[in-house]
């Protein structure tokens, strides 16, 4: 009977210590829902205090909930006007209560997969990108029609994918410098480091889940894709360049200079169009390649349109390639005709190993139309 009558007081104390919780709890809330806008209850001290906006994403909002300012990633300040070496860019993101992030953007983009310092991702060097394609869609969707030049950063040791046709990494109307780079943990200091490590996969496109990244539409998988409609209405691409299928980096007059990066190949589909990089109309453009390994099924380099390519100081395995490149020029002489300054082929200083038994194309370099080479 004491046994009983001290579990029902236990259980009636249980019930009481619960209540009080609960009541403490909707207490709090109340309280916080009580502070001004700007402001959080803070439950160690019981009181409101103001919010720093220095660790928010988003800049001071007015009134109306518009925005007042950018968010410089450089310095993490907020401004009205994005100072001359940075540029300014607004997009939709829907988890935030404006739906808008405003933010002044560096002429440098770091991507690392391993980093763990945050789940944000702002393509920072203290904030990096986890996914090589979102410096890619960021560049060809707000910045394309500026014809600015930019570098990728790729942290050194890193382990990154192309995702091939499931997500290309398309360029228009840019110059833009591919290479790895090294972070001191006792510092920030950046060096030139061998080799970043990127691996092309034809299978499906995945990603892990980021708390943040101005790439993404929500917080989860919903990328801003490529919006070709709005490059074609601004006169940066051709409608047919929007039709056309779309495999690993495809450039559409723009230059792109690649340098120490270790390049494998895994699944592939087999199609004659799928290279690593596909320039279009590149007249007077650079497709450059230097000290960069290579152990690819599908060839390096392709064009239909024209453009000037450099291979140089760079290792090709050529066991299981197709061809190393394909070069062809549209037949305009107005475009295409200026020696030295189109078509322009160079081959230097590279070592060639492996043996292909008959998996390549029947010819290891094709090239039609008129063409200056050099083969060193």
């Amino acid at each position: 009977m004491m046994i009983s009558n001290i579990n029902i007081l236990t259980s009636r104390y249980h019930i009481i210590v619960q209540i009080c919780v609960l009541l403490t709890t909707l207490l709090q809330s109340a309280r916080t829902q009580l502070c001004s806008k700007g402001y959080y209850y803070e439950n160690t001290v019981e009181q409101c205090k103001s919010s720093d906006p220095s660790q928010c994403l988003t800049c001071p909002q007015d009134k109306n909930d518009q925005a007042l300012v950018y968010r410089n990633l450089k310095d993490w300040t907020c401004v009205e006007q994005c100072p001359l070496d940075t540029l300014p860019i607004s997009v939709t993101h829907h988890e935030l209560d404006s739906g808008l992030f405003s933010y002044c953007r560096g002429k440098s983009y770091y991507v690392d997969p391993s980093s763990s310092l945050s789940n944000i991702e702002l393509g920072t060097i203290e904030y990096p990108f986890k996914q090589l394609d979102d410096p890619f869609r960021e560049i060809f969707n707000q910045l394309s029609w500026l014809g600015e030049e930019f570098i990728i950063y790729l942290r050194q040791g890193s382990n990154l994918t192309i995702h091939s046709e499931q997500m290309p990494l398309v360029l228009a109307n840019s110059k833009v410098t591919i290479r790895p780079y090294y972070v001191y943990q006792k510092q920030s200091q950046i060096i030139q480091e061998l080799y970043a490590k990127v691996m092309i996969s034809s299978g499906s496109y995945t990603r892990k889940l980021s708390n943040f990244n101005p790439t993404l539409i929500r917080n989860n998988q919903s990328v801003q894709a490529y919006n070709y409609q709005n490059a074609i209405t601004r006169g940066i691409i051709s409608a047919q360049f929007h039709q056309v299928t779309k495999y690993k980096i495809v450039t559409y007059n723009s230059d792109l200079m690649i340098m120490d990066i270790q390049f494998s190949e895994l699944g592939y589909v087999d199609q004659i169009a799928n290279s690593l990089v596909f320039a279009y109309y590149a007249p007077y453009r650079w497709i450059h390649f230097k000290n960069c390994q290579f152990n690819l099924k599908q060839m390096i380099f392709m064009t239909t349109e024209g453009a000037n390519f450099k291979l140089e100081q760079s290792s090709i395995d050529l066991t299981s390639i197709s061809r190393l490149l394909s070069h062809s020029s549209i037949n305009n002489c107005l475009l295409y005709g200026q020696e030295n300054v189109s078509n322009n082929i160079f081959i230097e200083n590279n070592n060639f190993f492996g043996q292909n038994t008959g998996i390549g194309y029947q010819h290891l370099i094709y090239i039609s139309s008129q063409s200056n080479i050099t083969f060193t």
